[in-house]
């Protein structure tokens, strides 16, 4: 079964996600009448800064109040299984390497953007880590001199204009409402096709910023495809004229004309396909 973001924050602590993890691995073995030792492993997707060196938690922005915990040990030693425990997008990015736009080119950037915003970077058919396994944190690149301030401490990121829960914050703040902490973007959404104008403000903005940040990280590793994917493919249309104003902006023209933007075209399975590839790359190793 897979484990919503949305389901893991409305859990009090870290006792409750374990249980829920057992109780979702129960299932499993149930539906498949297999016994946990035929489980060779188990792949966890966070979005946080995930050491790979020691299989910890290094800090979870979106997940403050599990903040600095080492999953890997509570994990495997609650349910005696070894756990490998990654960055949701590279999993995700692991997960359309194998299955998707990964099929058809060598080089790309995935960009997940949901409660929080995450990259994957493909190159050369191999996830790209970065020397702590820390790459990818594109919703921490500075897209305005001031705003509000993000999970990280700092102003002017992208999550703080881009992100699922900063576009729902912002949008019951502009109408003076109480927050809907179910970050349901569902409803703005249907707000915006209704001609809400306090909707489709932050809708452009987070369109506009969202393109002029995955524009300068063009320039930079110039691959051949950006992938977008998460709550993001909901609302698509709706951002995608002020996405490619904000693009234009920071990209080079040789580079936005040679650079394929798509959708990916997979569902929730690509973040479980990811995991799975991540546990038999940790029994190779």
């Amino acid at each position: 079964p897979f484990i919503s973001l949305k389901k893991i924050m409305s859990l009090k602590n870290i006792t409750e996600i374990l249980n829920l993890f057992i109780k979702s691995l129960d299932e499993i073995k149930h539906d498949l009448n297999i016994t946990s030792d035929s489980i060779k492993g188990i792949g966890v997707a966070f979005p946080g800064l995930v050491s790979r060196n020691n299989n910890s938690l290094s800090i979870t922005p979106n997940l403050e109040r599990y903040f600095d915990f080492s999953l890997i040990d509570k994990f495997s030693e609650k349910l005696q299984i070894p756990i490998v425990v990654d960055n949701n997008a590279n999993m995700k990015a692991l997960g359309e390497l194998i299955y998707g736009i990964g099929k058809e080119v060598h080089d790309f950037l995935l960009v997940n953007i949901s409660y929080g915003i995450g990259a994957g970077l493909v190159i050369q058919n191999q996830l790209f880590r970065g020397k702590y396994n820390l790459s990818g944190e594109i919703g921490h690149i500075k897209v305005a001199e001031d705003g509000d301030i993000c999970s990280c401490g700092e102003k002017g990121c992208l999550e703080t204009f881009s992100s699922v829960r900063s576009m729902v914050r912002k949008y019951y703040t502009k109408c003076n409402k109480k927050l809907d902490e179910s970050y349901d973007i569902g409803k703005i959404i249907d707000y915006a096709n209704q001609g809400d104008q306090n909707a489709i403000q932050i809708f452009q903005e987070s369109g506009f910023y969202l393109g002029k940040a995955i524009g300068n990280v063009l320039n930079i590793v110039n691959v051949e495809s950006v992938v977008l994917t998460g709550e993001v493919k909901k609302y698509w249309d709706i951002i995608e004229k002020d996405f490619y104003k904000g693009l234009n902006e920071t990209t080079l023209p040789l580079i936005e004309k040679n650079t394929q933007m798509r959708l990916s075209g997979l569902g929730e399975e690509i973040t479980a396909i990811g995991a799975a590839s991540m546990v038999l790359e940790n029994m190779l190793i």
